[in-house]
């Protein structure tokens, strides 16, 4: 298995709560734009559900398209997103949809962790494989 160092930057934000109910978790749906800078580099889609449980803790599911570059490879791939957000730290992992991989990323598979304290500076690491 290869691996790739990122960092990873949440550059726009747009959420809706769609269910609040008092003294229940709040739902809410998002729309993030990231970028990627590093070994892997790019921009990625996010469309993300969220269930908060309180300002210190939620967690999240999502999907997302990734379009960049890694090395000499150029192209796409749809992202499984996962994370969870616990007193402050932000927890993500991204698993490759098998097959959706675009130009340079065809038949990659794969998954993204990235961990930190701001959504402005995940660090990440990007472990893949061709199939």
């Amino acid at each position: 298995m290869l691996e790739a160092k990122t960092s990873v930057r949440v550059q726009t934000v747009s959420e809706n709560i769609f269910s609040r109910i008092e003294g229940a978790p709040t739902l809410v749906q998002a729309r993030l734009e990231l970028s990627y800078d590093g070994e892997l580099s790019g921009q990625g889609s996010l469309e993300e559900l969220k269930i908060v449980f309180s300002p210190k803790r939620a967690a999240m599911q999502g999907l997302m398209r990734f379009s960049g570059t890694l090395g000499l490879m150029e192209g796409s791939f749809v992202l499984i997103h996962t994370a969870k957000f616990i007193n402050g730290r932000t927890t993500v992992v991204q698993r490759v949809a098998p097959g959706s991989g675009t130009g340079g990323f065809k038949g990659i598979r794969g998954k993204i962790l990235a961990e930190g304290l701001s959504l402005t500076d995940l660090k990440a690491f990007f472990r893949y494989f061709f199939a």
